[in-house]
C-alpha cells in the first residue's frame, strides 16, 4: 500500500512520495478531522443555566407595595422580557459586539482564524468570540474560557444553542446576563446606574 522509498526511481525522485500517496492522505486527514467534529457535536449536551445567570436581589415591600422593608443579597439584576425592551437596544448591542449574529450559525471560522493567527504570531490575545458563544461562556459555563479547548467545547456548545434556541431568546438572555459595569448585571440594571 505504501511504496515508500518508492521502487523503481532514483535520486531524490525515489524519495518523494506519489501524487497519489499526498492526495490521499490529505483526504484521510480532513475526513478523520470531519469524523472528530461531528462525533463531538453529537455529544456535547446543552447543560442546565448557571445558577448566577438568572440570579436577582430580592428586594421586600410591606403590605401597601410601596415601601421598602429591606433586600436580600443578589446580584444588581432585574429579568426583562426582550419583547418588552425597545428595538434599538438589541441592535445597539449586536452592531457593538457582533455585526454578524443574525446570519451567523453560532461562531465565525473567519474571526476564529484571525484570532488565532493573530495569537501565535505574539499579538495582543484576541478571543474572537461571537455573541452567542459570549452568551454561552455567561449564561451556561458561567466563568471565562482562555484554553483553546475551552473555546473548541464553547463554539461547539454555541454551535448548538444557535439551532436549537431563536436570535430574539439568544439576545434577550444575553442582555439580561451580561456584565455592563458599575456593579450592574443585564440591560436593567444598567440602565438605571
Amino acid at each position: 500500500f505504501i511504496d515508500y522509498p518508492r521502487r523503481g526511481y532514483r535520486g531524490l525522485h525515489r524519495w518523494l512520495p506519489s501524487w497519489r500517496f499526498v492526495v490521499g492522505s490529505f483526504l484521510a486527514f480532513v475526513f478523520l478531522c470531519l469524523g472528530v467534529g461531528v462525533a463531538a457535536y453529537a455529544l456535547t449536551d446543552v447543560p442546565d443555566p448557571d445558577d448566577f445567570a438568572q440570579e436577582q436581589a430580592s428586594t421586600v415591600y410591606f403590605a401597601d407595595g410601596t415601601t421598602e422593608l429591606g433586600s436580600f443579597e443578589g446580584p444588581n439584576r432585574t429579568l426583562v422580557d426582550y419583547e418588552t425592551l425597545p428595538e434599538f437596544v438589541g441592535q445597539a448591542v449586536v452592531s457593538a459586539e457582533d455585526r454578524t449574529f443574525f446570519e451567523n450559525q453560532g461562531i465565525s471560522l473567519t474571526g476564529m482564524g484571525r484570532a488565532f493567527l493573530n495569537n501565535i504570531q505574539g499579538g495582543a490575545t484576541q478571543g474572537a468570540s461571537t455573541l452567542t458563544q459570549q452568551y454561552v461562556e455567561r449564561y451556561y459555563v458561567g466563568k471565562t474560557t482562555t484554553s483553546y479547548v475551552g473555546k473548541a467545547k464553547e463554539a461547539l456548545l454555541a454551535i448548538k444553542i444557535a439551532q436549537t434556541e431563536t436570535k430574539e431568546q439568544i439576545l434577550g438572555r444575553y442582555l439580561n446576563t451580561i456584565y455592563f459595569g458599575r456593579n450592574a448585571y443585564g440591560i436593567d440594571a444598567a440602565a438605571q446606574v
